[in-house]
């Protein structure tokens, strides 16, 4: 009884390592193969590897301790809430944040095979890869802008974000119109137009350069 014991717990052990090795190579891959080099954020870095580390510490004592999973779920939701209340994060952000979680969180539970486990770490990986590729709906904006007007009609108020822009609006929202001080502030949906790169003809001339040599005496 006291081996079968000991060896359920060696293979549990023996999981769970393999589980937070699988952990670790996917958190590296997250933050240092896609996070920072497309946002170069270096105070994320750390709240992600933390956040993993962490979420995988505790998760793994609370399945060994026979402590139910819906608890510690519940508890590393009331963390996340408070997390992302101290902080200014975008949606890009809050993404990668809770996908450092969900990697702490399979990776520390192991209640699915490893395969399983591995297949479920890729998948988080290569969809913040797709979702978050700079090549991904490249041309679109999203930004908040003030203009020097008051506008009340809505043909006349795209046709002027688009002059100002140049690029073709797609959705606008008037956050904050002020008859008194003559400004709109909206919130802008658009995409700007694919321009080629300039392509080099040969050395520019002189002229062009705001250089002209005068001519020999």
């Amino acid at each position: 009884m006291a081996a079968s014991r000991a060896a359920r717990s060696f293979a549990s052990m023996g999981n769970g390592l393999e589980t937070a090795l699988v952990n670790t190579v996917a958190i590296v891959v997250m933050v240092f193969g896609l996070y920072f080099p497309r946002h170069r954020r270096r105070d994320l870095v750390v709240a992600y590897l933390g956040v993993n580390a962490g979420v995988l510490a505790v998760a793994y004592v609370l399945s060994s301790a026979g402590i139910g999973v819906g608890l510690g779920l519940g508890l590393f939701g009331v963390l996340s809430i408070i997390r992302l209340r101290s902080i200014e994060l975008s949606q890009r952000e809050v993404a990668y944040y809770f996908s450092a979680l969900a990697l702490g969180l399979l990776g520390g539970l192991s209640v699915a095979p490893l395969g399983t486990t591995s297949a479920l770490m890729a998948l988080i990986v290569v969809t913040l890869f797709v979702g978050d590729h700079p090549r991904l709906f490249s041309s679109y904006r999203q930004q908040v802008v003030v203009l020097d007007r008051a506008y009340t009609d809505e043909p006349t108020l795209r046709a002027e974000l688009e002059r100002r822009l140049d690029a073709k609006v797609h959705v606008f929202r008037v956050t904050k119109l002020d008859l008194v001080n003559e400004t709109t502030a909206v919130d802008v949906r658009y995409a700007v137009p694919y321009r080629a790169p300039e392509l080099a003809t040969g050395p520019r001339p002189l002229a062009a350069l705001g250089r002209v040599e005068k001519p020999a005496a």
